[in-house]
């Protein structure tokens, strides 16, 4: 049985915004599924999370988001160069200590702020250009 105590401290936090669209919840599950259901109950367990996320989301603030994104693209762009786990996921050990390594301010992703993570996500989009500079070298 799935517990939503989080599902209902987002809503409500969400309800305080005077622009949210939704007058109930069933409103908002019900646009969630496509129509197929209006009730919490109805959800399995990674539904139900899919859809805090998406409450999260359509209540945060750009400005919360854009950090955020940034590190998802330095994380994304690592793991597409090879820095990922057994499963195909990123290798998250590895990505931090790139980051504390070779990160120009030498300190953890998560310490960096909005106005340092564009240079850190500069910095990894060198390496994917010099990826392609080395592969148009030798195979172009």
């Amino acid at each position: 049985m799935s517990s939503y105590k989080r599902f209902f401290l987002l809503w409500n936090d969400a309800k305080r915004d005077p622009h949210w669209p939704y007058e109930t919840h069933g409103e908002l599950v019900s646009e969630f599924t496509q129509g197929a259901t209006d009730s919490l109950r109805k959800l399995n367990d990674t539904e139900l999370r899919r859809l805090e996320r998406r409450i999260e989301e359509m209540n945060l603030d750009p400005k919360k988001l854009a950090p955020q994104r940034m590190r998802r693209k330095v994380i994304a762009i690592l793991a597409d160069r090879g820095v990922i786990n057994t499963q195909g996921k990123p290798d998250m050990p590895r990505v931090y200590g790139w980051v504390r390594k070779y990160g120009y301010l030498k300190k953890e992703l998560n310490a960096y702020t909005v106005t340092e993570l564009p240079k850190l996500v500069s910095q990894a989009e060198a390496i994917l250009a010099s990826d392609l500079k080395a592969l148009l070298a030798n195979h172009g």
